[in-house]
Parts: structure tokens; C-alpha cells; sequence
């Protein structure tokens, strides 16, 4: 009878090793080969730290995943030489806006656009874009910034009209009107003559009062940054965490809209890797639900601004978000109105940029929640 028994466990312990050496297999030794282009060198893009750490991240999971730097140009030759040998091609950012034409040339390759999308997704069913809930964070930006102001004026400076600006404009507005619905906002979009990184459009803003700023797709330029601390105004980041991006501006930067691309592509390509499933002919978004989109406060040493009871009350207002109880608005007319600073020279002044109707969503939402204090 003990031998018996002991011979069970013998055998149960071998079926337990080879179950065990099949996950691992399957989780550590995947041949899975992936590019991850990005638009410039690494070390010189303000995405390279989140996209080193979602490489480092797959890696560990034996999946090949090679990160190729475009430096600039040549965007459609990258992508095209990255397909010939890599099972899926992953591209950050704008500059790939040729990735629809290439899927279509490399029919067996899975493509993913992080951080952008094609207008008929549907049209191409290789490739997955993947887009941000952006104006999620941006509503607490928004309602942070009215709370903050002293003179009555935030501003919103917009590098490029784009459908990702639309959105960070759009919850930044209603988050505002939320707090004071006659509050007002002043947008301004660079032109082509932006040489100095956002210091004129920042100085245009300032120039009308604005004592909060919410920077849109800037990145690390530093004249938007250095216009806001020679006039002593606080700045809302966006993208990334630039309290942490640009330490030696940690004085003036309140928070930041941060999107976590770097969760993201792992998110895409381990659901590929393990279970096959690929979102091609789609635009997936992602939000604040799961940890893609956050406002962030920089590190451990990093000045915080903002006291604990507004952070206690911004914290309200996420899980109000995340939990449907605020829808936010996703578009806005503000940007096509925006004043437009070019050069040194300013164009097209309107001083309507209130378009966002505070308390209602696309779907109609319900009249946003005034957060009590606590």
C-alpha cells in the first residue's frame, strides 16, 4: 500500500515538473520576433524611457523585441525593413502615418499604430491602432488648474491640431467649467515658425493672463517650459511625467496627464504572444480604466504643489470617471479657434474658446460632479 501511494506521488510530481517546464517554455522561450520603432534615438525621445522599459519587460518573457530608431526620417524604408523580419511591427507616434500602406504590402505581418490611428481602420486588417482616453486626465487637469488660478485665466497651448490635442483640449475644458463655468480659457496653437519650443504660443497665453498652462505635444522642449518659470506660472504636462522628464523645472509643474504607451505595447503584444488574439481592422482605446492614462506627481523627491485635500479631491474625481459617473467630453471646436502664433507673428484671435458646453458628454452625460471638500 506505501508503495503504492508513493508511486502516485512520484508520478504526480513528474506530471507537476512537465507542466511546469511547458509554462515556462511557453512564457520564457516564445519565438515571437517584434520591432518597436520609434521616431527618434532612444535617449533623445521623451517616449524612449517607457518604450527601453516595455523592451526590458518583453524580453524577460522571451520575446525578441527589437527597438529601431527611425533618427528622423525614412520612416516608411524602417517600417518596410522591420516587416521582413519580424512577426508584428509596432510604431510610436505620428510620423508612421505611411503604416496603412506598408500592412498592405506585408499582409502576413501583424502592425500595431501606438498612439494613433488610421481614419478606416476597418480598411486594413493587419493592422491594431491603439489611441488614448487623454481627455480623461485632462478633465482633473482642467479642474486642477481652475482651482489653482489666482487670476482667473488657464490657458491650454497646443503644438499641432491634431485629433489627441482635440481630446487633452476638450476634458481640460469641461474639468475647469466644472470647478467655475464662467472661468477663462485661453488656447493658442503654434504655427510653423515655432523655432524656440513653445516659448512664443507659452508667452501669448501668459500674455492674456494665463496663470496655469497645460502644454500639449511639446515633449521635453524646453522654451515652452522657460517661458512659464520667467513669469513665475505653473504648468500642467502632458504625455509623460515631466516633473520627472524635467527636474529643473519641478517647481512650476503642477502634475501631468501621463500615458502609459510603455504598458500598452506590452499589453498588445503579450495578448498576441500568448493568446493569439490581435485587434486587426480596429482602433482600441484605452483610458484611465486600466492604468493607461494617469495624473502623475513625479518621484519621491519632487516638489509637490498641490495640497492633500485637492489631491484627495482629484482622486474623487477618477473614480467618478472610471466609474462612469462623469463622462468626458472627447471633442471640442477650441483648436480650430485657438490663436495661432507663427514666428513672431500672431494670427487668427478669437477670443471665443469656451466652445465645450460644461455638464454634457458626446453621450450626454449628466451635469459633472462638483467635489465636495473632505
Amino acid at each position: 500500500m506505501k508503495k503504492s501511494i508513493s508511486l502516485i506521488l512520484l508520478l504526480a510530481i513528474i506530471v507537476g515538473c512537465f507542466s511546469f517546464i511547458s509554462y515556462r517554455s511557453k512564457y520564457f522561450a516564445s519565438d515571437l520576433k517584434v520591432a518597436i520603432l520609434v521616431p527618434d534615438v532612444v535617449d533623445d525621445n521623451f517616449i524612449g524611457p517607457m518604450v527601453s522599459d516595455a523592451a526590458k519587460q518583453l524580453k524577460s518573457q522571451g520575446i525578441t523585441a527589437d527597438i529601431v530608431e527611425c533618427k528622423g526620417d525614412n520612416y516608411r524604408i524602417r517600417m518596410t525593413e522591420a516587416a521582413t523580419s519580424h512577426e508584428m511591427v509596432v510604431c510610436v507616434g505620428r510620423y508612421f502615418w505611411e503604416i496603412g500602406d506598408v500592412s498592405r504590402e506585408y499582409p502576413s505581418v501583424k502592425f500595431v499604430w501606438m498612439n494613433n490611428t488610421v481614419e478606416r481602420p476597418e480598411d486594413y486588417p493587419n493592422l491594431e491602432n491603439v489611441t488614448f482616453y487623454e481627455n480623461q486626465g485632462s478633465y482633473i487637469a482642467g479642474y486642477l488648474a481652475a482651482a489653482m488660478t489666482e487670476s482667473g485665466v488657464i490657458g491650454i497651448v497646443v503644438s499641432e491640431n491634431n485629433s489627441s490635442a482635440v481630446r487633452y483640449a476638450a476634458g481640460f475644458i469641461q474639468g475647469a467649467k466644472a470647478v467655475n463655468s464662467s472661468i477663462d480659457v485661453v488656447t493658442v496653437l503654434a504655427g510653423t515658425g515655432d523655432l524656440e519650443g513653445g516659448r512664443l504660443p507659452a508667452m501669448a497665453a501668459i500674455n492674456r493672463d494665463a496663470d496655469v498652462l497645460l502644454e500639449v505635444g511639446f515633449g521635453t522642449s524646453v522654451g515652452f517650459f522657460q517661458a512659464a518659470k520667467e513669469n513665475d506660472v505653473y504648468v500642467i504636462g502632458t504625455d509623460t511625467d515631466k516633473k520627472l522628464a524635467l527636474p529643473q523645472y519641478d517647481d512650476l509643474i503642477l502634475c501631468s496627464v501621463r500615458k502609459n504607451i510603455g504598458r500598452a505595447i506590452v499589453r498588445v503584444i503579450t495578448r498576441y504572444d500568448d493568446y493569439s488574439q490581435f485587434s486587426g481592422g480596429k482602433n482600441i482605446s484605452v483610458g484611465m480604466n486600466d492604468g493607461y492614462v494617469e495624473v502623475t506627481y513625479g518621484g519621491d523627491y519632487s516638489a509637490q504643489l498641490v495640497d492633500e485635500n485637492l489631491v484627495s479631491q482629484l482622486v474623487y474625481l477618477k473614480d467618478s470617471i472610471i466609474s462612469q459617473a462623469i463622462t468626458v467630453d472627447q471633442t471640442t471646436k477650441v483648436i480650430d479657434k485657438a490663436l495661432v502664433v507663427s514666428g513672431y507673428e500672431e494670427t487668427d484671435d478669437v477670443e471665443d474658446t469656451g466652445s465645450v458646453t460644461s455638464g454634457t458628454g458626446e453621450d450626454g452625460g449628466d451635469e459633472p460632479l462638483i467635489v465636495p471638500d473632505k
